[in-house]
């Protein structure tokens, strides 16, 4: 009777360490796309303020 428990165990051992793994990946991937957006964020903030300094410089010298 015992040989017959220790499979389910098995396999509950197995899906817990499939959701741990999960988890990791799902975190790692979540910290990956926040700095992306974050870095996306910045490029359009530098964009933005250099095609206004641009803007300023072409109505200076009109």
């Amino acid at each position: 009777m015992h040989a017959i428990a220790q499979g389910p165990l098995e396999a509950v051992e197995a899906a817990r360490v499939v959701l741990f793994f999960l988890a990791v990946v799902v975190v790692a991937f979540w910290r990956v796309i926040l700095r992306l957006v974050l870095a996306l964020i910045a490029i359009a903030i530098l964009v933005a303020v250099g095609s206004g300094v641009v803007a300023l410089m072409n109505a200076g010298h009109l």
